[in-house]
């Protein structure tokens, strides 16, 4: 209405018949919008009941013309990343004014770690929770931590199904919630519509079948990935990283952690991380150095300079390192 006559009021009884909304319902958004400086309302005696007449102030009219972004928050398991990037670009593209984000911790991750913190800052404000019940995301622990914290906050929780796992046939509590088979075009379009309620009228439409074949060949590539880890190869490789892990002192272990976390790290920020923890920080200035030619846990980043180097968990070993590192000792 603000957009037609923007310097004129509305009147409340007309919003009541337009929005087809009680005296109350519309008085009490009414009032929420004032006391938040968005709106002033003259009140009036409308015939026996309440009535307003209601005008846009300066800050009501700023937050009209940039509006807060609206967030769709995604949960996934660290195989299924490229799925939920796929997502993230469909859905950013189609709705004007929309964040998608990407749950991309690794997977075990403790409550109380900084990247927790910034997860649960972002479902603060989140319109609605997908999470990828793969097979994959089924069997992490910190997909259910993450479904549990959106439900919690009574966000719609959408259970997206990819593969093996179908809508219907999922365990509880993701069997309480209504799934979507998204590898389906018409579970695509089903998304896409749910979303539409929780967000704003899409820009365009999305090409729904060739998004659905994309998230086949994601899901057939991140399934693939997964048994290659279930090998007996992975599973020696596992042991004889968790040998060397647990022989690491607290210090080290804490090294390993933090790279997980940044993606990459350096001496002086890991001592200054470690000085928060209130450990000691040894002297040697290349621990990290030491630490990567003693368990070849890490690499260092292509690029980096040689006065300050730049370490990276070596990719073969990252999702081995993610399972141990954060597990309960």
């Amino acid at each position: 209405r603000f957009e037609e006559s923007p310097h004129e009021f509305v009147d409340s009884l007309d919003l009541e018949s337009s929005l087809d909304l009680s005296c109350n319902a519309v008085m009490f958004n009414l009032d929420i919008l004032e006391s938040r400086g968005l709106v002033e309302n003259t009140h009036y005696d409308g015939a026996g009941k309440p009535a307003c007449h209601t005008s846009i102030t300066a800050r009501g009219k700023a937050v009209h013309d940039n509006p807060p972004a609206r967030t769709v928050f995604v949960s996934h398991a660290a195989l299924d990343s490229e799925i939920a990037i796929a997502l993230r670009k469909a859905i950013e593209t189609v709705f004007p004014n929309v964040d998608v984000f990407v749950s991309s911790a690794p997977d075990l991750l403790m409550a109380g770690d900084l990247w927790v913190d910034k997860i649960l800052s972002n479902l603060k404000d989140a319109r609605a929770g997908l999470i990828l019940t793969t097979k994959r995301g089924i069997e992490r622990r910190w997909v259910w931590f993450e479904a549990g914290a959106v439900w919690a906050r009574g966000i719609d929780c959408i259970p997206c199904c990819t593969g093996s796992t179908r809508k219907g046939e999922l365990p509880h509590p993701f069997s309480g919630f209504m799934a979507i088979n998204i590898d389906e075009e018409d579970g695509v379009i089903a998304l896409f519509a749910k979303l539409e309620k929780h967000l704003s009228k899409m820009r365009a439409e999305p090409d729904y079948g060739a998004l659905a074949e994309k998230i086949r060949q994601l899901d057939e590539k991140a399934q693939a990935a997964f048994e290659a880890q279930v090998s007996p190869q992975r599973a020696e490789q596992r042991k004889r990283v968790t040998q060397i892990f647990s022989e690491l002192d607290p210090i080290y272990k804490e090294a390993i952690r933090f790279a997980l976390i940044y993606g990459d790290i350096s001496d002086p920020l890991l001592k200054g991380e470690l000085r928060k923890k209130g450990l000691a920080s040894p002297s040697d200035a290349n621990l990290l150095a030491g630490l990567e030619a003693r368990t070849g846990f890490l690499q260092t980043v292509p690029g980096t300079s040689t006065g300050i180097r730049r370490f990276q968990i070596n990719p073969s070993l990252k999702s081995v390192l993610e399972e141990i590192s954060f597990a309960k000792e």
